[in-house]
């Protein structure tokens, strides 16, 4: 039997646009010639937000009539 799982991607989503991350400050980034892509060494983050309570979304199972 095929279990379908909610998406961890859409609980990211709806903590992110209720607030639940904290805002970045700082970002350090180094540069080496040669490489494709730069690097981030160093960040500093603002305050952590208040837990953000997560309800049921349109991909929770447990309310499936089967």
């Amino acid at each position: 039997m095929l279990m379908l799982r909610p998406s961890p991607h859409a609980t990211v989503v709806e903590i992110a646009e209720a607030g639940g991350l904290a805002i970045a400050q700082r970002i350090v980034v180094r540069t080496v010639a040669g490489e494709k892509f730069d690097r981030i060494v160093g960040y500093t983050l603002g305050p952590k937000p208040e837990a953000v309570p997560v309800g049921p979304s349109e991909h929770d199972l447990d309310e499936v009539p089967f």
